[in-house]
This record gives structure tokens, C-alpha cells and sequence, in this order.
């Protein structure tokens, strides 16, 4: 009977150590995956928090489409404000490219175009406003508001590059 007794002690430890170890892998496996789930859902809500900031505040973009189904579409129901910009020619600057578009109030306000110091939203036609480092790629100099350049563009991307003085009136990081 004592035999069956102190194999029944050593049972009961080990099976204790043993739940005991079940335990903590339980509670730490739990702490994990709720970590991970808290950590993804902080990211998306972040995400989403920020798009309009990044992106701009639009939720629909419609490319070649004419001026009747633009009007047409403003005036549905579902849509609160519409905006044009329309992409008119692209810059090359050895490497490095981009597009002249044109904005609209509406488009300029639904974007994320923010204006800095001095600068201002450019009105006439010979006026341009970019990023600092597109002036510097430029001027090869310090550029400051007001500065005149000129830009070598090409209309729709095709044909002879042409070149054309302009004022800029945006300076940005």
C-alpha cells in the first residue's frame, strides 16, 4: 500500500508541473495573438485616419471622361462636390520626370496640395507651382518664390520638347 501511495505523490507532481507549464504556454500564446490583433487593427485604423492626408480627400477619380458626363455625375445624388485636373504635358529632367496637371478649386481642395510661407495657387498662365527639389533640379541654384524658369515639357508626352519661361509660386520640402 505505501508503494502505491508515494508512486501516486510523484504521479501528482509531475502531472502538476506539467498543467502548470500548460498554463503559462496557454496565457502566452493568448497574449501574443491579441497583441498581433490590436497591433493590425491600430494599424489599419491609422492607416485610414491618414489617407486623406496623404492621398487627398477624394473617394472616386474618373479619367477621360467629357464635360457631359462630369456634369452629369455632379449632379447625382451621392456626390457632394466634384473637381476637375487634367494632366497637360510631362517634364523631364534627365532621370527624373513628371506631369504639368491643372486643378481645379474643388480639385486643388480635395487633393493634398498644402502651400507653405509665401507661396500661393498660381492664376496666370505663365506661373507654376512644384516642390523644391524640382526647382533646384532645374535652376541648379537655391530657388526662392518668385524665381523665373524654364521648363522643358513635352504636350501629352509627345512630340518635340518645348521650353517656356514660368514664375513659381510654391516652394515645399
Amino acid at each position: 500500500m505505501k508503494a502505491v501511495t508515494q508512486l501516486s505523490k510523484k504521479n501528482l507532481t509531475q502531472t502538476r508541473s506539467r498543467s502548470i507549464l500548460i498554463g503559462i504556454s496557454i496565457m502566452l500564446t493568448t497574449a501574443l495573438l491579441t497583441i498581433i490583433g490590436l497591433s493590425c487593427n491600430g494599424i489599419l485604423k491609422m492607416n485610414s485616419h491618414n489617407s486623406s492626408v496623404l492621398y487627398g480627400d477624394f473617394h472616386a477619380a474618373f479619367t477621360g471622361i467629357s464635360e457631359e458626363k462630369k456634369q452629369e455625375i455632379s449632379v447625382r445624388g451621392e456626390i457632394e462636390k466634384t473637381g476637375s485636373m487634367s494632366s497637360v504635358a510631362t517634364v523631364e529632367l534627365g532621370k527624373a520626370s513628371g506631369v504639368l496637371s491643372y486643378y481645379d478649386q474643388n480639385a486643388r481642395a480635395m487633393s493634398n496640395l498644402k502651400m507653405t510661407g509665401q507661396s500661393r495657387i498660381p492664376t496666370g498662365e505663365n506661373e507654376i507651382m512644384a516642390q523644391k527639389s524640382f526647382f533646384k533640379k532645374l535652376m541648379k541654384k537655391k530657388p526662392k518664390i518668385g524665381d523665373t524658369v524654364t521648363v522643358p515639357y513635352r504636350i501629352n508626352g509627345e512630340g518635340t520638347v518645348l521650353r517656356k519661361k514660368l514664375h513659381n509660386y510654391r516652394l515645399s520640402a
